[in-house]
């Protein structure tokens, strides 16, 4: 007795068609901008999320694609150079696209400036502070220099005094004695203000 095998029917599927992949471009929609993010592969048959758009975007040297009404927007790229805080003045690298509300990437003159709508400004009260400053550093600049000048000037009359007073001095160490000790003789009455280039030139002769 013959078996008959039975056979399936084969069933027949269409393969799909080649379906090209699709992306989403991500922005960051927490900041007004909306800066790329970055993209990712999306599922065949959905819509991007609200973050997101289909349509790559461009990179241009020196900006970069932010999200405006649902498209792409070159915008300048902020990123790096260092900003300033308009009230506080504190001053960091920038890591946004723009400038946050608040910064500036212009440096405060002094510390006694202030943002306006005009940019840094110093008021006339703050301006007098700030010239009493700077000639009062400009004051304590010249009184050490003259020191130094002092200091120099009594190294130089410690060994020709002691050659002097050893009675061993040659004729131009005692030269050089004359000369050192009028000079500094007047660096010791020396009042602020004074031309300290005059004193350094003196010195530089006698040297």
């Amino acid at each position: 007795m013959n078996e008959e095998i039975m056979i399936d029917e084969e069933i027949v599927v269409d393969e799909p068609e080649h379906v090209e992949p699709l992306f989403n471009h991500y922005f960051d929609d927490t900041k007004p901008h909306c800066p790329y993010t970055f993209t990712g592969e999306a599922n065949p048959g959905t819509l991007p999320p609200n973050n997101a758009v289909r349509v790559a975007p461009v990179i241009v040297e020196g900006k970069w694609p932010c999200v405006k009404d649902g498209g792409w927007v070159q915008v300048p790229d902020k990123r790096g150079p260092q900003i300033w805080n308009t009230k506080s003045q504190e001053q960091k690298d920038n890591t946004e696209v723009i400038i946050p509300d608040g910064w500036t990437d212009k440096k405060p003159p002094t510390r006694l400036h202030r943002w306006t709508t005009k940019g840094w400004t110093i008021t006339k009260v703050n301006q007098a502070k700030l010239d009493d400053e700077i000639a009062m550093q400009k004051k304590l600049a010249a009184v050490q220099y003259v020191a130094t000048l002092r200091a120099d000037c009594d190294r130089d009359i410690l060994p020709l005094q002691d050659a002097v007073d050893l009675n061993e001095a040659t004729p131009e160490e005692v030269g050089q004695l004359e000369i050192l000790k009028p000079y500094r003789m007047e660096l010791n009455r020396w009042k602020y203000p004074s031309a300290e280039p005059v004193l350094a030139q003196r010195y530089s002769v006698i040297e």
